[in-house]
């Protein structure tokens, strides 16, 4: 319909029956065509002058519009048609709900593409700020760290350039966020401190309740944790003011993971409950497998095993669906440790052996020291010595490397334990004295924030 369009013919089967005669292009369906190789379509756009193209898609974008009339599913093909026929303006009033439907559907790829080329084509100004904060987004959720940090740090600037004070402490924080996690915790701070500054010159009550949930999150796995309920409680706070019940859920999910960590599991098991029913309210997917992950674990804690295994693996299957590492990384992990202590233990390594390698892909050093200090206790039970040898090993050499002393005296414990197994007793010995010289608080578990 579009092709016959442009052409301004009702019919053009007999055209499009010789194209396929002929082997030039082929059917995908009853509407759209496709050349049969790339060098043939290569060959029919080299053949044109590039004001004729530009004009192809110019017709292109014009049919696609007549013929589909504010249809949403057409904003990706009228942004490629007008972008090719250099219509700017036009491709860049298509590419943003494109980009937009593109991540609501998952599609983290064609999203961060999308986003890509918005912020190319916007002209300077909130637009080109907002598109390269909207790409950040999606290569966080997907795993990009590095790409992420990078375009928060654009974003960030390119808000504060605008005077856009609340909307530049919005994207610090994200980047500060990110930095805790792979380990760059003065950094991280710094950004947080800063993302706070800004807001001192203009006030968003959600992104600082947002500031105040990484700071709980980062005490919480610190050897200090004086202070966290009153941080929550601002955090709440602020949410309630801002009127952002997402982030409202997202406070609640955060005080749940502290009476996780006090033993106060019903207290826990009620904000996590209270969180999946906002979250299927909101329709948002990702943060029910979030605190879905949370409920497994203090499922775990009270003895109800086969819950808890059921609920990682329904975690792990709704991480996959919208493509988010990072809750990969935790399902993975948590279930493997929950399969190791389980009838079920053969399967265990599997996915802790995952759980390592996606944390490691991600620069996340924390879940990869918990990740690989599960699997190396697995090898211990089922006599592995080597592979218990390597990851404790390494795990060890990680939190001293990025200064992760929180989890050290545990990591200890089990390359100890590892180099008993080996057969290094006198070495195993020596881990154990240092072992107990270090100052840290218990065990943590891969609670998600």
């Amino acid at each position: 319909a579009v092709l016959s369009g442009m052409l301004n013919r009702e019919e053009i089967g007999p055209i499009l029956a010789l194209g396929v005669e002929e082997r030039i292009w082929q059917a995908v369906n009853e509407q759209e065509y496709v050349f049969r190789h790339a060098l043939l379509r290569d060959a029919a756009y080299s053949m044109q002058l590039g004001s004729r193209l530009k004009s192809l898609h110019a017709l292109a974008a014009g049919a696609t519009a007549d013929i589909h009339p504010g249809d949403p599913a057409c904003h990706d093909v009228l942004a490629y048609h007008y972008e090719r026929a250099d219509m700017i303006p036009e491709a860049v009033r298509h590419l943003k709900p494109a980009a937009a439907q593109a991540a609501r559907s998952y599609m983290n790829s064609q999203a961060i593409d999308l986003y890509a080329r918005l912020a190319a084509l916007s002209p300077e100004g909130r637009g080109k700020a907002e598109a390269v904060f909207d790409r950040a987004e999606v290569e966080r959720t997907s795993g990009a760290w590095s790409e992420a940090l990078a375009h928060y740090r654009e974003a960030a600037s390119l808000f504060g350039s605008l005077g856009l004070h609340g909307r530049a402490a919005g994207a610090l924080q994200r980047a500060g966020r990110v930095l805790l996690d792979i380990g760059e915790d003065a950094s991280g701070l710094e950004a947080l401190d800063n993302a706070e500054s800004l807001l001192d010159l203009e006030e968003d009550y959600s992104i600082r309740s947002q500031i105040l949930m990484v700071r709980a999150s980062y005490m919480l796995r610190s050897t200090d944790r004086s202070g966290v309920e009153e941080v929550l409680e601002r955090g709440l706070h602020c949410a309630m003011l801002s009127g952002d019940e997402e982030q409202y859920l997202r406070v609640r999910g955060s005080m749940g993971n502290y009476d996780l960590e006090i033993d106060n599991l019903s207290g826990a098991i009620s904000h996590y409950e209270a969180v999946m029913e906002g979250a299927d309210r909101l329709g948002n997917l990702s943060l029910k497998a979030l605190s879905l992950g949370n409920l497994a674990l203090a499922c775990a804690y009270m003895g109800d095993d086969d819950r808890a295994r059921a609920l990682f693996r329904q975690q792990l299957e709704m991480a996959d669906e919208t493509g988010n590492r990072y809750l990969s990384v935790l399902a993975l992990g948590n279930l493997g440790s929950a399969l190791s202590r389980s009838w079920s233990w053969r399967e265990a390594p599997v996915f802790l052996r995952r759980a390592v390698r996606t944390a490691r892909e991600l620069g996340a050093v924390q879940h990869e020291a918990i990740a690989r200090s599960n699997l190396s206790e697995h090898c211990i039970r089922t006599g592995e010595a080597a592979e218990a040898l390597e990851n404790s090993e390494a795990v060890v050499r990680l939190c001293r490397e990025k200064g992760i002393d929180y989890y050290l005296a545990r990591c200890l414990l089990v390359y100890a334990r590892s180099l008993l197994l080996a057969g290094r007793p006198e070495e195993a010995l020596a881990t154990l004295d240092e072992a107990g010289a270090v100052d840290t608080s218990e065990d943590h578990d891969e609670i998600a924030g």
